[in-house]
């Protein structure tokens, strides 16, 4: 099952592709993106738009494909669906 597993802020620049790489490197270097790195069902894929809560700069979502038990398991101990 695909799940938003990571939502980076970047600013505003001239080439997000290219800027891009410092918070997945970051976020890859957590425990939550070891963990997804070695749970996911293929390679974790990404995208870029623009953050519209700020117009200050770009968002880089995460997405992963996970097994039904991993996504439990992502859910309980990452995930701040608990707070909304």
């Amino acid at each position: 099952m695909k799940v938003l597993v990571a939502s980076l802020l970047m600013q505003d620049n001239d080439d997000p592709e290219i800027f891009a790489a410092e918070p997945i490197y970051d976020w890859q270097r957590t425990e939550a993106g070891r963990w997804v790195i070695n749970h996911s069902i293929g390679k974790p894929t990404y995208n870029i738009q623009v953050d519209t809560d700020t117009w200050m700069g770009y968002k880089v979502n995460i997405t992963a494909d996970l097994s039904e038990e991993d996504l439990s398991y992502w859910l309980l101990k990452w995930s701040d669906w608990r707070m909304k």
